[in-house]
């Protein structure tokens, strides 16, 4: 730094008494004291006239000490004690700022001037011991400071330790504590896994017999653990530890509960409970069925609809929903009830719905297979499709459906047994004659658009092709081949016997219902109607002669003309989901070459059949 002239030297002597100095400024004038003497004596002065006017030399030096080392500091303070004595003569304001100092002799100052100085310096001694040992005390409490932040971190460091000595004593307990806990809920869970183990894999019931079966996962054993279950098709048999035998139809979603207990979430069941199993309970989505000793049968559909079958004995029934009718009954033989999302109970009678349920292991060349196939023959015999069907009976009239009054067998006999009109059944009229009782039966109806227009469905669906036939009618339509009882020849064959099949005499419509069979086979979609159909056999060939007509929801999907005896045609016709109903239509030929009008016009439909598939295999 070079150096200063007077009025900066009085400014920082001002800021330096001040206490303003900035740390550089400090060192700065630290080093002009000792590199310029001139300077120091300057300050001297300037002390000097500070004490004679203010006496503040001792705050002077006090509040700006120019270096933190005692030895300069101490060396430095002599030099200002030095000078500042050294210039204690002349009095003069001016002497600081007229450039350098020179020393004055004591022995030139008058007496007053002498003890004045003297005043002065034993002041300035007493000012300067006082600062002196002010820095002493200072000096030691700072290294008293220091020495006991060095105890306090030693301390600090030893109570840390103490700290993690206590507290790994704590975390070896608490580990101990945390390990004997965990061992015990180990234990405790080991414990409670083996025995939920031991309860959820004991044996409640043994897998007797199937057929046509497929699981969505198979059992491996035929001893049979608690748990859901879905049959996708086919027929399984099911017996109960306490007795309970148990006959489920694909499509079936159940669960066993226990020994004596199960619970349905879709599907069809037949129970068979002897008195050992009195008590025997099955859920449903709309209540609890507890038995009594009985045969009963079950039905869930996917609209959460039950039915209840009483064969034998009585059950009890509760209801799950809350509704203001009766929640509690007792079902005795013979009744029958449906109750559905809502809890509304409908009270029935079995022998409206005589063949919905399978109540015994069907045959093993059961045309019709539970999530394969549906029978549509057997559904003409009042069955459900898988075989619980009367086959017709010409005696009695069983296992056909009167196709004017829509009513199961309905048998007629014609006055007059020659071949002339009275041996026929005419029509009053074509109208739509509903089937409410037959499971998936809509209606029967005589095609004749010479009479009115031809209506073929509940829901109001119109022929609009139908033609002008003359609308008699000789046979109910069967469930089999109509001349199945006479000796073989040319009338039979061992096919026409043994398949199942739908006889039809001309003029005659019949339509199946399609969403009820969706609704009682849930998670099944119906893919498409699959039959042979045509005029097999005839005693006079020469007079058969018909019409074939197969229509979806109105809509014709499929028709011949003129058939004579001896022609057969496949039929395959997709269906979908939005269809509702399938109706065959057979109708008399519109040529003229028929002698006795429509007497020897007949059809049969071979395996008429419903094919089912998966939805989600679709």
């Amino acid at each position: 730094m070079s150096e200063p002239n007077n009025h900066r030297l009085y400014i920082l002597f001002m800021r330096l008494l001040d206490c303003q100095l900035l740390n550089e400024e400090k060192e700065a004038l630290r080093q002009l004291f000792f590199t310029h003497p001139e300077i120091l004596r300057q300050y001297a002065y300037f002390i000097y006239f500070q004490e004679a006017i203010h006496g503040q030399l001792t705050s002077a030096l006090q509040g700006n000490d120019l270096s933190d080392a005692p030895e300069t500091q101490r060396e430095l303070l002599d030099m200002i004690r030095q000078e500042t004595l050294a210039c204690g003569g002349p009095s003069g304001k001016n002497l600081l700022f007229t450039g350098p100092v020179e020393s004055t002799s004591r022995s030139s100052l008058t007496p007053q001037e002498q003890e004045r100085v003297r005043e002065v310096e034993k002041r300035a001694n007493r000012q300067l011991e006082a600062f002196l040992e002010e820095q002493r005390q200072q000096r030691l409490a700072w290294e008293h400071i220091q020495r006991d932040s060095r105890r306090e971190s030693i301390d600090l460091h030893a109570a840390m330790e103490r700290w993690v000595r206590r507290m790994s004593i704590v975390i070896r307990w608490t580990r101990r504590a945390v390990v004997a806990i965990a061992a015990l809920v180990l234990c405790v869970l080991t414990v409670w896994g083996t025995f939920q183990y031991i309860y959820s894999h004991r044996i409640v019931a043994v897998l007797d017999k199937t057929s046509n079966v497929q699981w969505a996962i198979s059992p491996k054993v035929s001893e049979l653990c608690p748990g859901p279950r879905r049959l996708e098709q086919g027929i399984a048999q099911i017996t109960f530890k306490d007795g309970a035998q148990v006959l489920l139809q694909a499509p079936c979603e159940f669960c066993l509960k226990s020994s004596n207990s199960m619970q349905m979430f879709t599907g069809s069941l037949i129970t068979h409970v002897p008195p050992r199993a009195h008590g025997f309970v099955v859920e449903t989505p709309n209540g609890r069925i507890i038995d009594f000793g009985t045969e009963f049968g079950v039905a869930v559909n996917d609209i959460t609809q039950t039915e209840i079958h009483i064969f034998q004995g009585k059950v009890g029934f509760k209801s799950s929903k809350k509704v203001p009718r009766l929640t509690q009954s007792i079902l005795e033989q013979g009744d029958a009830m449906q109750i559905n999302s809502e809890g509304n109970i409908r009270r029935d009678q079995v022998i409206n719905r005589p063949h919905l349920f399978i109540r015994a292991f069907p045959p093993n060349d059961a045309w019709g297979i539970p999530g394969v196939r549906i029978d549509l023959a057997d559904i003409v015999g009042g069955g459900n499709g898988f075989g619980t069907g009367l086959r017709y009976d010409p005696t009695t009239g069983q296992g056909s459906l009167n196709p004017m009054t829509g009513r199961l067998d309905d048998t007629w006999r014609p006055g007059n047994q020659e071949y002339t009109p009275a041996y026929y059944h005419l029509a009053p009229s074509p109208q739509f004659i509903p089937s409410l009782n037959i499971p998936y039966i809509d209606g029967v109806f005589i095609p004749d658009a010479g009479k009115a227009v031809c209506i073929i469905s509940s829901e109001g669906n119109v022929f609009t092709e139908c033609p002008d036939t003359d609308g008699m009618i000789k046979w109910n339509v069967n469930n089999g081949w109509q001349y199945a009882t006479q000796e073989i020849g040319s009338l039979n064959t061992r096919e026409l016997i043994d398949s199942p099949g739908i006889s039809m005499h001309a003029n005659c419509g019949l339509t199946f219902a399609l969403d009820p069979m969706r609704h009682a086979l849930p998670g099944i979609e119906i893919s498409r109607f699959t039959a042979r159909a045509g005029m097999p056999v005839n005693s006079i060939p020469k007079l058969g002669e018909i019409d074939l007509w197969i229509l979806v929801d109105g809509h014709v999907r499929f028709h011949e003309y003129n058939i004579r005896t001896g022609q057969m045609f496949d039929i395959q016709i997709p269906l979908h989901v939005e269809d509702r109903f399938l109706s065959l239509v057979v109708t008399d030929s519109q040529t003229e070459e028929a002698e006795y009008w429509s007497q020897n016009d007949w059809c049969h439909f071979i395996r008429p059949t419903l094919i089912l598939t998966q939805k989600d295999r679709m």
